[in-house]
């Protein structure tokens, strides 16, 4: 069992250290998701729903970071763990919404605003993903770059 744990660890550490764009999309849509659903949480509980989308932000550099290869593939792996998360939370969200605001105003209305959303307002969300997790990369690859680069000169 502890033999099995361990080659587990090293597989997970291999593929983070990996740098492929894959593993860099992977951990990066992880961290995305994580702390996409910390700050949906969190917006429950205050009295502005205002969501910043830092999780696109930090998933993004993250996956900049990781990915090894040339700076505009770290930008559409960072895009790439922006949007995950959006298009696999989303849906889930928009069914929770549904559910919760069926019981105030009534199956009918509340399908044709799920409709309207999920055709309008969700590929917007998925897009701006994309750009908040791309510009995430952008200053992950840039601090990746920038701190390898003093360890070398070092």
């Amino acid at each position: 069992m502890a033999h099995q744990q361990s080659t587990l660890q090293d597989e997970i550490v291999r593929s983070i250290t990996s740098g492929t764009f894959a593993a860099a999309v992977l951990w990066g849509a992880i961290v995305c998701s994580l702390l996409n659903i910390v700050e949906y949480n969190m917006t429950g509980h205050l009295t502005s729903s205002y969501s910043v989308g830092y999780g696109q932000l930090v998933g993004g550099a993250l996956a900049g970071a990781l990915y090894a290869g040339p700076r505009q593939e770290a930008l559409k792996a960072g895009s790439c763990a922006g949007a995950v998360p959006v298009l696999v939370l989303g849906p889930i969200t928009l069914l929770l919404t549904m559910t919760e605001r069926a019981l105030t105003f009534g199956i009918e209305a509340v399908v044709f605003e799920s409709i309207v959303l999920l055709l309008i307002a969700y590929p917007v969300a998925a897009g701006f993903g994309a750009l908040i997790g791309g510009i995430g990369a952008y200053i992950g690859r840039w601090l990746s770059y920038r701190l390898t680069k003093k360890r070398r000169s070092a």
